[in-house]
């Protein structure tokens, strides 16, 4: 079967959807910290450890996830993955403190967010199913489908609309708060470039 031949029903496979689009943002975010401890290594160890520390807590939180609450993988897995949770947890409180300790449920947050962009996807299908349902102009409708048309278009015009400007404004949302806060520090100069300072 050719890749372009996959098929995936976003209003019929929704678990999937999900499920792919949290693997996505795990990926992602650990990137991020990937980066944060390569940002972090040349100015403090310590801190670099902590990005680590969170690579961690994220790998040892998927996998004790998918083997206890999903059955995915063998209770002897989810056990490593405990392990790795807890040594990462100690790790984070003894390099962030309580400050890191307290962070852990908004990382799962973020985690989480990224299902926002399933959501957004589903909820497009289904509004263009209900367009196609109610406004559909048929031959049956005489008359009244020469009425039906251009709303028709209309609303789907709008549906696409939305659907896109959602997607972007969450998936710049999702690089900008979730995935840049991971290594990107603020600082610098402002910049003024014909600024006269006396």
């Amino acid at each position: 079967m050719p890749f372009y031949d996959f098929h995936l029903s976003r209003a019929h496979n929704l678990p999937t959807i999900i499920g792919l689009t949290v693997v996505v943002g795990l990926l992602h975010l650990a990137f991020g910290f990937i980066l944060g401890a390569i940002n972090e290594w040349h100015h403090s160890k310590k801190h670099a450890l902590a990005k680590i520390a969170w690579l961690g807590v994220e790998l040892g939180g998927v996998l004790t996830v998918t083997a206890y609450l999903f059955n995915m993988f063998d209770p002897t897995i989810g056990l490593a993955g405990v392990i790795i949770l807890v040594v990462s947890v100690i790790v984070l409180g003894l390099t962030e403190g309580i400050v890191g300790i307290l962070e852990l449920p908004g990382f799962a947050g973020n985690v989480l967010s990224y299902s926002r962009i399933a959501a957004i996807g589903v909820v497009g299908v289904i509004l263009a199913e209900i367009i196609n349902e109610f406004l559909l102009p048929l031959p049956e409708h005489g008359i009244l489908a020469f009425i039906l048309f251009p709303l028709f278009i209309i609303m789907h015009a709008v549906n696409a609309f939305i659907a896109m400007f959602e997607s972007l404004i969450q998936g710049g949302r999702l690089n900008i708060i979730e995935f840049q806060s991971k290594f990107l520090k603020g600082g610098g100069k402002p910049f003024e470039p014909f600024a006269v300072h006396v």
